[in-house]
């Protein structure tokens, strides 16, 4: 039981990497390819703080979510003066860039011995000191995440969000400061992935630098792109079928030595399927374009 509760509390920490990259693609149409970076920076951040200064948890994740915020404003700065596949590619050099720091920078980081013995999250002396408890924390904390993005972009500044979406050219034109928007939906979405790399951090009690690969990006675009852009629902529904896809293999069957073959060759079909017959997602409102 313990394991699919495990499951629940991945699918949680998803939800929320989502729902911030869905800020970025979604609504703004910034195609960025530098999730998995803000995820681990999140994540050493505040594996660091617990474990080296012996803050709490509510302490270790203001202080991911703000230096996360601040590192992502600084870095946005530069890269928000490119448009389309030159953004797209300055944000995956980025990522490369993050993991290398991550795996090079021993002194701070550990190199790829990573991060051990992560405390477990306790807050006002109230230990979750078991998997049940650590799914009611994802929860609440996906829940205030979820209701946070529900307020921005039914907020004067989401119309802008679509309006710069839908043609630049007409928003700005309108008088809406078009970098500072992106700047202002870039750090957001940085803090975003702050929470979700410290609840990441705090679940599995250890991090190094393979979990923040590229490959991580892709996951969390996968689960995007499934669950639909602008969408609520869909932030949760592409992380719960990525999560939970493969525990449905066990039922019918599919196990050994080839059962991740099936699964990469099943997620494909799914892809495929969706970009014929339902390019904006399963509950999305935009499409990729």
């Amino acid at each position: 039981m313990d394991y699919y509760v495990s499951l629940l509390v991945l699918v949680c920490i998803y939800s929320i990497l989502t729902a911030g990259l869905d800020l970025l693609v979604g609504y703004t149409l910034l195609l960025s390819f530098a999730h998995a970076a803000f995820v681990g920076i999140g994540a050493y951040a505040a594996a660091l703080t617990a474990t080296k200064l012996g803050l709490g948890f509510l302490p270790a994740l203001a202080f991911s979510a703000v230096f996360t915020a601040i590192c992502g404003a600084l870095l946005a700065l530069p890269l928000l003066r490119l448009r389309g596949e030159y953004f797209l590619l300055a944000t995956f050099g980025l990522s490369i860039v993050a993991s290398t720091v991550f795996d090079n920078w021993v002194d701070l980081t550990n190199g790829p011995f990573g991060v051990r013995s992560i405390p477990k999250p306790s807050i006002l002396g109230f230990e979750f000191d078991s998997i049940g408890k650590i799914l009611a924390l994802s929860a609440a904390l996906l829940g205030l995440c979820l209701f946070v993005k529900w307020r921005l972009v039914r907020s004067p500044f989401g119309v802008r969000l679509r309006a710069i979406r839908e043609d630049e050219t007409v928003a700005q034109s309108l008088g809406k400061n078009v970098w500072q928007t992106r700047l202002v939906v870039f750090v957001v979405a940085s803090a975003f992935t702050a929470v979700g790399g410290t609840l990441l951090s705090y679940h599995l009690r250890f991090i190094d630098p393979t979990l923040f690969q590229f490959q991580f990006t892709i996951l969390i675009w996968a689960a995007l792109f499934i669950g639909g852009c602008g969408s609520i629902a869909g932030n949760v529904i592409g992380p719960a079928i990525l999560v939970l896809f493969p525990e449905a293999l066990r039922f019918v069957g599919l196990t050994g030595a080839y059962t991740a073959h099936i699964q990469s060759a099943l997620y494909g079909a799914l892809l495929i399927l969706l970009t014929i017959f339902r390019p904006q997602g399963i509950a999305g409102t935009y499409r990729f374009r």
